[in-house]
């Protein structure tokens, strides 16, 4: 008797800390770590309670870009993994141990970049840019390209091997970096992200003293 009262009980906190389905964002589902699913080109973003509860709290009508947004190029040569599907990116983006998840999609009216970010315990959500109007499937050059052509990496810690360009003497304030004669090397002491254009260009965003910052890094 008293198992089952255990039980109940366990339950119902379990039950209290999940978001209803009813309130749940498009294409995501509720589980106990973060894991990226694409299925007949549908990407479903499996994100904690606590990462849910965030997110809801952000916007609730926030939808990811779909796998199958995507250009048929920029799918072949970036297959869907359970950490990284083009618009999404499972990793450890602020060093401190804890899983976070980062997101390109819609909200409202724009397309936006937003990350899940763990914060002493809990979970918040940080825009991290915004587009007005960016809420069709279609890519930078407009609807005559199939499919979107701007998406997501993962950049590992390390050295960046490729001179960062365009960035404020502001933002060489807070992160890393070496320097090579003139050049300047950004050196990742956590998982950075790459936002990829048309295979064209990149830029590359690291958190660093507790905000992210932007840079522009290629050959």
């Amino acid at each position: 008797m008293t198992l089952v009262k255990h039980r109940a009980r366990v339950f119902a906190v379990v039950g209290l800390s999940m978001v209803p389905p009813s309130h749940l964002p498009p294409r995501i589902v509720q589980a106990s770590a973060p894991r990226i699913e694409v299925r007949a080109g549908k990407t479903r973003v499996h994100l904690t309670p606590a990462m849910t509860r965030a997110l809801v709290a952000y916007d609730a009508s926030f939808r990811p870009w779909d796998y199958g947004d995507y250009g048929d190029w920029v799918r072949r040569s970036s297959p869907p993994t359970p950490n990284e599907a083009l618009s999404v990116l499972v990793g450890d983006f602020n060093g401190d141990g804890q899983p976070d998840v980062v997101m390109a999609g819609r909200r409202g009216t724009a397309g936006v970049l937003a990350a899940i970010l763990s914060d002493s315990g809990r979970y918040r959500v940080v825009e991290m840019s915004r587009a007005e109007g960016d809420t069709a499937a279609s890519g930078m050059g407009g609807p005559q390209v199939a499919g979107r052509d701007t998406y997501l990496k993962a950049v590992q810690p390390g050295d960046i091997d490729m001179p960062v360009y365009d960035a404020s003497e502001e933002v060489w304030k807070h992160v890393d970096w070496k320097a090579v004669g003139t050049t300047r090397f950004l050196r990742l002491h956590t998982e950075a992200i790459s936002e990829i254009y048309e295979e064209k260009g990149a830029s590359l965003c690291v958190f660093a003293d507790g905000r992210f910052w932007w840079l522009a890094f290629g050959d």
